[in-house]
């Protein structure tokens, strides 16, 4: 089956604007995945409800791999203390999006 020019440009242009809408989608889960890092900084929650809750927001199955790996990496972003530097929120969680799904 051959495909004309103008099929193949109305292809592309579909799954242009299908990944646009991934990537925005993307960027509202880093978002919400952020606040929860935001709010453990304020001390409002603890460190594994946090954990849970991001793992929630990137719609991350809650299986015992995940968990550690979102854990580890929560860890070692916070270098073992128990808060978050605001201006690295966004890149550690870009980061366990990227872990997670293999981007």
């Amino acid at each position: 089956m051959k495909i004309t020019k103008d099929r193949l440009k109305q292809i592309i242009k579909e799954e242009m604007k299908r990944l646009g809408t991934i990537q925005e989608a993307r960027k509202i889960d880093i978002a919400y995945a952020a606040k929860n890092l935001k709010t453990f900084n304020k001390g409002n929650i603890e460190f594994d409800e946090m954990v849970k809750n991001v793992m929630k927001d990137l719609m991350i199955s809650l299986t015992h791999d995940n968990y550690k790996k979102v854990h580890d990496h929560l860890t070692y972003s916070s270098n073992g203390q128990s808060y978050f530097k605001p201006k690295d929120i966004t890149t550690i969680i870009r980061e366990l999006y990227d872990i997670i799904y293999n981007y």
